[in-house]
């Protein structure tokens, strides 16, 4: 429905949508909600989105941050120029920046704040045709246990981060005790998990 009225609210605000860019998830809001509750009241002036899509991470943060710039990447040019109609239609063109680019390979350090909704989907899941026929493929799969993309995030997010900087993903079902490991043979200091409304965990909270 998202796709065939080419809107959809995130956050209390409507963002523009193409084949070209998930639908953006009630669960991806957790992202949000984490960055809020971790660092309201704190300095907080730079913020990098990966794989940033529709922009709606970018835009909502930049919202919720007034004080902040914000660098969204993704390595498609057709989801950028979406995200770019999003941030300029919510105002935050001057404080927030599209970057091409895979992952963190086109940014700099210095962040207080990484965020990410990567592609976590295991290649041999078969996903609803409504999913699969209308939203990017490279945005879904993340190889044969969808883990390859956060695998590479977790171990190279730390440098790009601040001291005191916040590392927040999102990951799929039964994937938290894997995303742990993961974070944990890297040396992130601590692991703190947020669930979805069925109590089912989908995002890490990572500090270094």
């Amino acid at each position: 429905m998202a796709l065939i009225t080419g809107s959809k609210e995130f956050w209390g605000l409507e963002f523009e949508l193409s084949n070209d860019v998930l639908v953006p998830r009630p669960e991806t809001e957790l992202i949000v909600e984490a960055v809020c509750d971790e660092r309201r009241g704190r300095r907080t002036a730079n913020i990098l989105d990966v794989g940033t899509g529709s922009g709606c991470l970018a835009v909502a943060l930049a919202t919720e941050f007034p004080s902040s710039f914000v660098v969204a990447t993704d390595v498609s040019d057709k989801a950028l120029a979406i995200a770019q109609r999003n941030v300029t239609r919510h105002g935050v063109a001057d404080r927030v920046r599209l970057v091409c680019g895979d992952l963190l390979d086109a940014v700099g350090s210095g962040f207080d704040v990484i965020v990410s909704n990567p592609p976590y989907v295991p290649s041999g899941v078969e996903l609803s045709p409504d999913i699969v026929r209308y939203e990017p493929a490279v945005a879904l799969y993340g190889g044969e246990d969808g883990l390859a993309l956060l695998d590479r995030l977790i171990a190279s997010a730390r440098n790009h981060l601040a001291p005191d900087g916040l590392f927040v993903v999102e990951f799929g079902f039964g994937q938290d005790d894997r995303v742990e490991e993961l974070a944990r043979a890297a040396g992130w200091r601590d692991v703190k998990f947020r669930s979805d409304l069925q109590d089912i965990p989908r995002t890490a909270v990572i500090f270094p």
